[in-house]
């Protein structure tokens, strides 16, 4: 870790971290003006991600000291936003605002407070754009973010100019792709200053990885019985998310609008993310996914459908025992 960036920074004896230390060190270098890109694990993938730790820096003024205080604020002003599209969906379909809520329930939500993590506000993204289209707009201010927050944002646009090409409604086709643009541009500015990315072990042949991580449970330095328990909830969180995926290939046939494209493109994705290091825990594979996870929570919340959201919950379970283990972990240091 650079000198400037370490004041303050408690760090855990035998751990190389978790991601959200390096959006911080992006936050305090986003145009890489400081050469940190080479205190980051794989920079062309973290720099990709600009949308959270610019705006941290803007918020922050550029001002070294102020910058940890806004990154936490983008993140919960994400939470926050979240929880507000998802109540007023829920409004949308006639039922209790109060279920938006249920946003905190969704994996990437609970990792994104527990560890500053991105794939919360690309939840919120993904909530904004369902609630806006249920409403026959087109969020286009949504669309253009989403990939400067993370590369799979890049999801919604496509599900928005595959709807649009198969009514064969040219300009709304072209408006999708245009929001698109952005993202080429810092995806290519990012290519010319950082190594390349080691980010495709993460895939594998579809639902390949899965059944291989199914049967090969994970080793916890924990009793036997503590052991067994997390090990259990992993195959569990496995075969959530199979089954999530699985309800949801089905229930959204066949795939009308823009919304259920997108949902349908966040399945595949997760159906091919099967690198057993990527695999090692719901705590990390349920992450990337939670768009279409929130869409089969609410959904099925909101249709009284029991099957599509205990199976998102199943996942949600399995993240919550993750974050017990972690006190464990640290009580234990302690």
């Amino acid at each position: 870790m650079p000198r400037e960036a370490a004041a303050g920074v408690v760090r855990m004896p035998d751990s190389d971290g978790y991601d959200g230390q390096f959006y911080r060190l992006i936050a305090r270098d986003p145009f890489f003006l400081k050469g940190w890109e080479r205190y980051i694990d794989d920079a062309r993938l973290r720099y990709r991600r600009i949308l959270v730790p610019v705006l941290a820096w803007t918020l922050a003024m550029g001002r070294e000291r102020y910058i940890d205080c806004a990154f936490l604020i983008c993140i919960w002003a994400s939470v926050l936003l979240g929880v507000y599209w998802t109540g007023m969906w829920f409004a949308q379909q006639g039922r209790s605002a109060i279920w938006g809520a249920s946003f905190l329930l969704v994996p990437a939500t609970l990792t994104s407070i527990d560890r500053m993590l991105l794939d919360g506000p690309l939840c919120t993204l993904f909530a904004g754009f369902v609630c806006q289209a249920s409403r026959g707009r087109r969020p286009w201010t949504i669309l253009l973010c989403a990939p400067l927050l993370k590369e799979t944002g890049s999801l919604l646009g496509m599900g928005v100019w595959l709807e649009a090409i198969r009514s064969k409604r040219w300009r709304q086709a072209a408006a999708a792709s245009a929001t698109q643009v952005p993202a080429l541009f810092w995806f290519a500015f990012v290519q010319i200053h950082t190594p390349p990315s080691r980010a495709d072990v993460v895939l594998s042949l579809p639902v390949a990885g899965h059944m291989e991580r199914l049967f090969t449970p994970r080793s916890y330095s924990l009793p036997r019985q503590g052991e067994l328990l997390l090990q259990i909830s992993d195959a569990v969180a496995v075969v959530s998310l199979l089954a999530s995926a699985g309800i949801g290939l089905v229930w959204l046939w066949p795939y009308k609008d823009a919304v259920e494209i997108s949902t349908v493109l966040f399945i595949l994705m997760g159906l091919v993310l099967g690198g057993q290091p990527y695999l090692r825990e719901a705590y990390g594979f349920a992450r990337p996914i939670s768009p279409f996870l929130w869409a089969l929570l609410v959904r099925g919340i909101a249709e009284r459908r029991l099957p599509a959201a205990l199976a998102t919950l199943g996942l949600t379970a399995s993240v919550g025992l993750s974050l017990a283990y972690e006190m464990v972990l640290v009580l234990r240091r302690l």
